[in-house]
């Protein structure tokens, strides 16, 4: 209840500061598409990363500056994660580590409102950037573990916000094709700077064993009403 009374309050001052701005155009929108998912940082095993293939949508508020610069707001839903296949603990505190192998499935569901400046170098084409800050909402993780060759039961389990650190923050970066007024395609990296992991993997590894970082590529339609 507390996330989602932010989210309004943000989504209100959001609409207050455009009804104040005199003289300044003001658009909105709204916005979706697919994003492809890893984790970044320091684990300690060894690992076959593969893409999360996961989604984003939300609305956007766009507040020109001048001819070349404008200041955008978003509130957006989106759904992240990271795949591991095949890896294996290299930790000399757990000696049958060396034997272990697990497969992971990790999905995360997250209200993220990034503040980004949109500098438009051609009719067409936007460059854009700024800060994100996150806030969880829910997660799973589903394993596929096996000792020495030999498959055990599957598990699963959800991730609770207190095994996370929060809320996550970081950039995000990339750029805009406009097809005509009201439609637009663009294309962004969004990275997390915050440290995420504590236990978030796997719960008999110490949280300073590992270091876990969200990183997004997404592909997204912008419509603006």
């Amino acid at each position: 209840m507390k996330k989602i009374t932010v989210i309004l309050l943000i989504v209100l001052a959001t609409t207050i500061m455009a009804q104040s701005e005199v003289g300044k155009q003001v658009q909105y929108g709204v916005k979706g598409g697919i994003s492809f998912n890893h984790f970044l940082g320091d684990i300690p095993i060894e690992l076959d990363p593969r893409l999360y293939t996961g989604f984003s949508a939300g609305v956007f508020a766009n507040y020109k500056v001048n001819d070349n610069f404008s200041i955008q707001p978003e509130v957006i839903y989106s759904r992240k994660g990271s795949n591991f296949e095949e890896f294996k603990f290299e930790s000399e505190r757990y000696q049958f580590a060396q034997i272990f192998r697990l497969d992971l499935y990790i999905n995360t569901d997250w209200i993220e409102i990034p503040i980004l400046g949109m500098y438009q170098i051609s009719d067409e084409f936007t460059l854009f950037g700024g800060p994100y800050i996150g806030f969880y909402l829910n997660g799973k993780v589903v394993a596929e573990p096996s000792i020495g060759g030999i498959l055990g039961i599957d598990w699963d389990y959800d991730i609770d916000s207190k095994m996370l650190r929060l809320p996550d923050y970081g950039i995000v970066i990339g750029g805009k094709y406009k097809f005509n007024d009201k439609l637009a395609i663009q294309a962004r990296w969004v990275y997390g700077i915050q440290d995420l992991a504590d236990d978030v993997i796997v719960t008999f590894l110490d949280d300073d064993f590992i270091v876990i970082n969200n990183s997004s590529f997404q592909l997204q339609f912008d419509f603006t009403i």
